[in-house]
């Protein structure tokens, strides 16, 4: 229900994202999106597509994130999407087909797979200074980096198989990008534990779980007591 403040319901709010103005986004579920103003009112999001279509539900909104410039970044199954301050959504990277594979827009290949319960349950978006996005490629046991003209590549994680029937072969392991790899109960289908937490410090580094740190070059560290 929309409204101004404490008129206003959710459904099921799983993801947040700010912008300058104040805005605040919110994935309701994995299929609305909404936003709050600074003044507290509540509203269905409204944008279109390349078309010119309206633009009402997403198949799998699971992680949002917001540049300096306005834009909207959502991840929807195995594509995530941009959406400009004046409300037009376009594929920013992947392709129909899941995937591991780099590369420019939507020649770029990721996963996006569902729950048990029949949700989808890709990894998290993160943002840097330079407007550089992070993506936590749960399935794919990947770090991938997109960069603003859309650039795909990975940046950590050591090819572990595809789909679900690798999961119990794979280790998390620290070291180099070529080394490294990731595998824990946030990577697994489970509802409430695919979801993979990461964030960007100023130097570019970026942390999963708030345990996993990545560098720049892709080195992966696991961080002490006390580190954080």
């Amino acid at each position: 229900l929309d409204g101004l403040g404490e008129e206003a319901r959710f459904l099921w709010p799983l993801n947040l994202a700010m912008d300058r103005s104040g805005t605040v986004y919110v994935g309701d579920g994995y299929h609305v999106l909404r936003k709050v103003s600074s003044k507290g009112e509540v509203s269905r999001v409204s944008c279109k597509d390349e078309m010119g279509r309206d633009v009402i539900f997403f198949s799998g909104l699971s992680s949002m994130v917001t540049d300096d410039k306005g834009n909207l970044f959502i991840t929807d199954t195995n594509k995530i999407k941009k959406m400009t301050p004046d409300g037009l959504l376009t594929r920013f990277v992947g392709g129909d087909a899941n995937g591991r594979k780099d590369g420019q827009g939507i020649e770029a290949r990721f996963i996006g797979f569902q729950s048990l319960g029949g949700q989808w349950m890709p990894g998290k978006l993160a943002i840097d200074k330079a407007n550089y996005l992070y993506f936590a490629d749960a399935a794919n046991h990947a770090i991938r980096k997109i960069s603003p003209s859309g650039s795909v590549t990975t940046i950590a994680g050591k090819p572990e198989g595809f789909y679900f029937q690798e999961y119990a072969s794979s280790t998390s392991m620290d070291g180099s990008a070529n080394v490294a790899s990731f595998t824990d109960d946030g990577i697994r289908y489970e509802p409430l534990t695919a979801r993979v937490d990461m964030g960007t410090d100023a130097l570019g580094n970026v942390y999963l779980q708030g345990v996993r740190k990545v560098t720049p070059n892709g080195d992966v560290s696991t961080l002490e007591r006390g580190d954080y």
